[in-house]
């Protein structure tokens, strides 16, 4: 399933791509990509290439 999330890096959108990503598509809409790499480097390696950053 694909899943469009906003505010990807903020306290719950964090915990939600944790969780999500492992089974999940995840398109994260944010203000800074920067900030969402640092969350995405703090994933298990196969959850981040779930991720796709707008």
């Amino acid at each position: 399933m694909n899943i469009f999330l906003t505010g990807g890096t903020g306290y719950i959108g964090r915990h939600l791509l944790a969780e999500l990503a492992s089974q999940h598509q995840i398109y994260a809409l944010v203000r800074q990509e920067n900030r969402l790499r640092t969350v995405i480097n703090q994933l298990v390696p196969d959850q981040q290439s779930n991720i796709v950053p707008h």
